[in-house]
């Protein structure tokens, strides 16, 4: 069995440049101070450097990178280092605003510098990949060093100067960091989309009284005695504790004056099939996971991964234009990267790991992160010491194959970065959907008909060239202010007749007529698909195959 590894196991996995000894011991009693006061508020912690530059500085310097989800939270997270001994810098905000500066220990003697920002920023990835460009590189660590002496020596008391003198060399090394730690390529772009709070996102669409209300969806409390469990909550009532899955009585006890909502299955299948929509008028391959998620190959489409963010953007604001709901992306060369990604920029959010600074992204993050670990295989990797994802990347593999057998491998192809599992189109989907969402709300019902005579086309080419025939049509009509209406008919047989299926369409949409109100959406949906049967294997085939 593996020795358990050395201090570098703690849940904040350290890689370390220091230009004494004795730091790195010292950084890592003082990092054990940080996570204790953080928390679960501390998604990871780096030691990014120790100086002490005759002249300029003349005590040691222990630069702390610190990082959290969002600098929006970052209050609770200075209060906790303050509660330590930090001293806050706001002042400091002025020349980095992406960043929170506090610092720590007497003059003259040994001090820390923490520099907290997010989890995964630009901030963050760039002093990382100069870090380790520089252990990877110890000539170039050497020149640093001495350019910072000589510096120091030439502006002894101008710390902006000397800063500012140091640029040049760290833009060069960033830059090739870049390079060398990116390999051959080609990359694939991945987004990995989640809907955030889906079901109660869903359900604020429909009453807007619910916005900033603790929402719980699941089975009915019956005043604390009702059987059955939380389906989805909003995030406000995450805070208060609630959390999917949990028994519905309980829930109840800890928050009776939430809003508890039964599910709407009809209508989270129907907004799912259109946002699913939305996605797929963006990816070049498009692979639905869940009811609320999706992976989007762009790689195409987007521009490579120094366009990839606006893009992403893009694929944002058309879900919340066509959809009203929100969502989080998470953009990676890979999905299992993309897919964590997507997990810590939650809620709204937006993560591009791009193909240099996978590994670092992962390094430092729990094994459980990985979707598929659960409490069982984490409980057998940390009996061995593996606590993060960069302890599993770098454990031999054979042992690795020893614990886990054939998950093994795939398990560390996704800790070292280089699963390449493909973004594949579902299977012979259950319905084909097309829905249009006019750029001004339409009152002209002419319009209206000509726009739904146009997507009942759409929707028989795309039945066509599935070979698929439909029984059942369906129609959605969203007018302005978001208010939806779903109509559907089962037909006697199926059809593929586009001639049917338009008239169908027209019939279900009639009763809106003259309602007087803006049409903002028309969607047609067909359902109950047929598609002509494979011949089944036989026996006897099976038998020559293996002959």
């Amino acid at each position: 069995m593996p020795s358990t590894p050395p201090e570098s196991s703690r849940r904040f996995p350290v890689v370390l440049v220091s230009y004494d000894p004795a730091w790195p011991a010292r950084f890592l009693e003082e990092k054990a101070a940080i996570e204790a006061a953080l928390g679960d508020r501390g998604v990871a912690i780096e030691h990014v450097g120790s100086t002490a530059v005759p002249g300029l500085v003349s005590k040691p310097t222990i630069d702390v990178l610190v990082g959290i989800r969002r600098l929006s939270e970052a209050a609770p997270c200075i209060a906790a280092l303050e509660a330590i001994g930090y001293v806050y810098r706001p002042d400091m905000e002025d020349t980095l605003p992406e960043r929170r500066y506090l610092h720590k220990g007497p003059p003259g003697d040994r001090t820390y510098h923490v520099h907290m920002v997010e989890f995964a920023s630009p901030f963050w990835m760039r002093h990382l990949l100069f870090r380790n460009f520089l252990r990877a590189h110890p000539d170039r660590a050497t020149a640093y060093g001495a350019l910072k002496r000589e510096l120091a020596a030439r502006h002894p008391t101008d710390r902006e100067t000397y800063t500012d003198a140091k640029g040049p060399f760290i833009e060069a090394a960033v830059a090739d960091a870049r390079k060398e730690f990116a390999g051959a390529g080609p990359w694939r772009v991945i987004f990995h989309v989640d809907m955030d709070a889906f079901y109660v996102s869903v359900e604020r669409r429909e009453n807007p009284g619910l916005v900033g209300k603790s929402v719980i969806v699941g089975a009915d409390p019956k005043g604390g005695k009702g059987r059955g469990v939380v389906m989805a909550c909003s995030y406000e009532a995450r805070a208060l504790g609630i959390r999917s899955g949990m028994p519905i009585s309980l829930a109840w006890k800890k928050l009776p004056d939430a809003v508890y909502l039964p599910p709407n299955y009809d209508l989270y299948g129907s907004v799912s099939e259109s946002v699913l929509g939305v996605l797929r008028e963006h990816a070049d391959i498009l692979e639905h996971l869940s009811i609320d998620e999706a992976f989007l190959e762009v790689t195409s489409t987007a521009g490579g991964f120094d366009a990839a963010a606006g893009y992403a953007r893009r694929v944002k604001a058309a879900v919340r234009e066509r959809e009203g709901l929100a969502c989080t992306i998470g953009v990676a060369p890979n999905k299992s990267a993309a897919k964590i990604a997507s997990d810590l920029a939650k809620p709204d959010g937006l993560m591009v790991v791009r193909p240099e600074e996978v590994a670092l992204f992962l390094a430092p993050l729990p094994v459980t992160r990985i979707s598929g670990v659960g409490t069982k295989t984490a409980q057998i990797l940390e009996h061995t010491g593996i606590k993060t994802i960069g302890q599993l990347a770098v454990f031999p593999g054979a042992e690795l194959k020893k614990l886990l057998g054939k998950n093994a491998v795939w398990l560390w192809g996704i800790a070292r970065g280089i699963e390449q599992m493909p973004v594949e189109e579902r299977p012979d989907p259950k319905s084909i959907s097309v829905e249009r969402t006019f750029d001004r709300d339409v009152s002209d019902w002419s319009v209206v008909l000509g726009t739904l005579d146009s997507i009942a086309h759409n929707v028989f080419l795309r039945a066509k060239g599935q070979g698929a025939a439909f029984q059942t049509v369906g129609i959605k009509i969203r007018f302005e202010g978001f208010q939806t209406f779903l109509r559907e008919r089962t037909l006697a047989s199926h059809v593929l007749d586009e001639t049917v299926l338009a008239r169908v369409a027209r019939e279900l949409t009639a009763e809106f007529e003259g309602r007087g109100r803006k049409v903002r959406l028309l969607g047609i949906r067909v359902t109950h698909l047929v598609r002509p049967g494979a011949a089944q294997p036989t026996l006897a085939a099976f038998d020559d195959a293996s002959a």
